[in-house]
């Protein structure tokens, strides 16, 4: 199809090309208009700087017919003058001449009357009528010649202009005369620097002209100059084909002009316009988690950031206003940031319940914002506060999850107390369990649905690891401590049925306690527990019941704090500074890390010992003391 044909009708082909077209004839078709767009960019660039030295020589030319003409002008208006004094000359010099022919042929005509007599007074008075005539129709011809060629208004401003001396231009005057024309050779060829010190100067020049009028034709040229080479300068900075050097340079210009608001904003803009292109480009689907298209993002959306802060301190640097424009315009970038990481990542991942897919997504991203800081730009809160609802609800999800997995473990528990999983085979969920435990904790035993019910909460810890900084240390003790009374309430139901009516009185108190405090899960945003109505294998010997109590006490006094002392521990790197975010960084930690683990009980907060005094009580609770 040719494009270029004059007759080629844009509509007329698109609504041909649909109707044949699926949808991936269409995303095909606008992959080839983007090739033939980029072709059509490149074609127009190369004829820009191959006409570009035809476009200078003629720019150049026409200033030289400019200063022709006026060289003209000023030579042709000289010739006048000249005319019309010689002329005036010549009129004085004939008439002075036919007085004096005149009065020489009377002078004759007496002479020769008196010295020889032969002529007659007759003769003589013809003569002199003659004369007369003679010199009466030379003068009348030589005023008619001279009305001819001026007027008498002509002849005065003529005397007028020949006794005044005009005083020669200064060098000042002389330069001022030329610059406007200078100005438009050096804006025309692009010569931004070398025009912005000629428009300076003109500025100063204005005060030393002596001519007001000279003065005010200079200003008016300089400002109209000025206006053509703002414009310019907008206009490359507008392009999106210009970046780095070339941009800076035409901010700057903008700047030195004292355009400082509107140079800013077009440097803003054009970071902007760079981040959403870029992000158009970007794939969101093929990834397994959305971490690629993550990282893609985050990197081109923060390090545009980074750039246009630099660009900012380097140009803007004494000015605070743009200072606060640049921090609001980041924000605004963040915000749409997270929007793209919602719309691809976030959403899909929350209502998926993948808590690790989240948490590794916000946590590469605060990765890449957490580099602004050494530039004086804080997002990580506005980024924070932005994705909190996305984890959040991630979060909720892997909760459900927990539930349901436990409740169909606990179905199927024969209560048997076994060992924790360790050795050498052990996968990577044992060993980020070995590792929050320590070596002097692996001798605690736990039934089949304890050591379930445990490794989904280390699971769930060390996914939540990487956003602890989210501000979701309490919400997520919070969770912990609701799923662990759940189950509790669950081995509840394990024992065998009280026969005694005390024991009665007491259950009948116990489940109005559980359901308190299910209500109040659901306040905090756990929803119902279906977990809880299902069936459970009753321990029937004494054995299996220190088994329910090995559970409950296990876990309560030496496990769940582990794992509270980890999000603790996490928490205040995090809050320090030093967290980085992610399993990469906890293994760095090794085994110093799991020596403040074990002796780490003095960094408990107040709202960590609560928790664990909350625990207690529910084992503490009847009837799961020893029978």
């Amino acid at each position: 199809m040719n494009f270029s044909h004059d007759k080629f009708d844009a509509e007329k082909y698109v609504d041909d090309q649909m109707q044949i077209m699926d949808e991936r004839g269409v995303r095909l078709l606008v992959g080839d208009l983007a090739d033939y767009r980029r072709v059509s960019a490149d074609e127009m660039r190369k004829s820009v700087f191959a006409n570009y030295t035809a476009f200078i020589g003629t720019s150049k030319e026409i200033a030289e017919l400019e200063v022709e003409l006026q060289q003209m002008k000023n030579l042709l208006s000289l010739q006048t003058n000249l005319i019309h004094s010689l002329a005036a000359d010549s009129l004085n010099n004939e008439t002075s001449s036919n007085a004096n022919s005149a009065a020489a042929a009377a002078a004759a005509a007496g002479g020769a009357g008196a010295g020889g007599g032969s002529s007659t007074p007759a003769s003589t008075a013809s003569s002199v009528t003659t004369a007369g005539t003679s010199s009466t129709f030379a003068a009348a011809s030589s005023s008619s010649y001279a009305s001819s060629l001026a007027t008498p208004q002509d002849e005065e401003e003529d005397e007028r202009l020949w006794s005044v001396e005009v005083p020669e231009p200064t060098e000042i005057e002389k330069y001022a005369e030329a610059l406007p024309d200078i100005l438009d050779i050096l804006i025309a060829e692009r010569k931004v620097d070398r025009a912005i010190e000629l428009l300076e100067q003109g500025q100063q020049i204005e005060e030393e002209i002596l001519s007001a009028e000279a003065a005010n034709a200079l200003a008016t040229a300089i400002a109209d100059r000025r206006a053509w080479l703002v414009g310019q300068l907008e206009e490359t900075a507008q392009q999106a084909a210009v970046r780095g050097q070339e941009l800076r340079q035409a901010v700057g210009a903008l700047y030195r002009l004292g355009e400082t608001e509107r140079a800013h904003q077009l440097l803003l803009a054009a970071y902007g316009e760079r981040i959403r292109s870029g992000s158009r480009l970007l794939r969101p689907r093929g990834t397994s988690f959305g971490g690629a298209y993550t990282a893609a993002l985050a990197q081109l959306v923060f390090s545009a950031i980074s750039q246009a802060a630099t660009d900012s301190a380097r140009i803007f640097a004494s000015d605070p206003s743009c200072a606060a424009d640049l921090l609001l315009w980041a924000q605004r970038e963040t915000e749409f940031c997270v929007s793209l990481l919602k719309r691809h990542v976030l959403s899909s991942a929350a209502a998926a319940g993948g808590l690790h897919a989240a948490a590794e997504c916000v946590r590469i991203a605060l990765g890449h914002c957490r580099l602004l800081e050494d530039q004086g730009l804080t997002l990580s809160p506005v980024l924070s506060k932005l994705v909190r609802p996305s984890v959040e609800e991630a979060l909720e999800f892997n909760i459900i999850r927990i539930e349901d997995s436990v409740a169909t473990m606990v179905a199927v528990d024969d209560w048997v107390l076994l060992p924790l999983p360790h050795g050498s085979g052990a996968t990577g969920r044992v060993r980020a369990l070995q590792q929050t435990l320590g070596p002097g904790l692996m001798h605690l035993k736990l039934s089949s649905s304890g050591q379930k019910f445990y490794m989904l909460l280390v699971d769930l810890v060390e996914d939540i690891l990487p956003v602890i900084s989210l501000q979701l240390f309490g919400r997520i003790l919070d969770r912990l401590a609701s799923l662990f009374e759940s189950y509790v309430a669950l081995l509840q139901k394990a024992l065998p049925s009280p026969s005694s009516d005390d024991d009665d009185n007491e259950d009948e108190e116990g489940e109005e306690g559980k359901a308190g405090e299910k209500d109040k899960d659901k306040a905090n945003g756990g929803g119902e527990e279906p977990w809880q109505d299902g069936s459970v294998r009753t321990a029937e010997d004494e054995q299996q019941q220190l088994a329910l109590l090995g559970n409950a006490s296990a876990l309560a006094d030496d496990l769940l704090p582990r794992l509270a002392q980890r999000l603790t521990l996490a928490a205040g790197e995090e809050g320090g500074g030093g967290g980085g975010g992610g399993r990469g960084g906890r293994k760095q930690g090794g085994a110093e890390q799991d020596r403040r683990l074990s002796g780490g009980g003095g960094r408990n907060t107040a709202e960590h010992k609560e928790w664990q005094l909350r625990l207690q009580k529910v084992v503490d609770k009847p009837p799961l003391p020893i029978p």
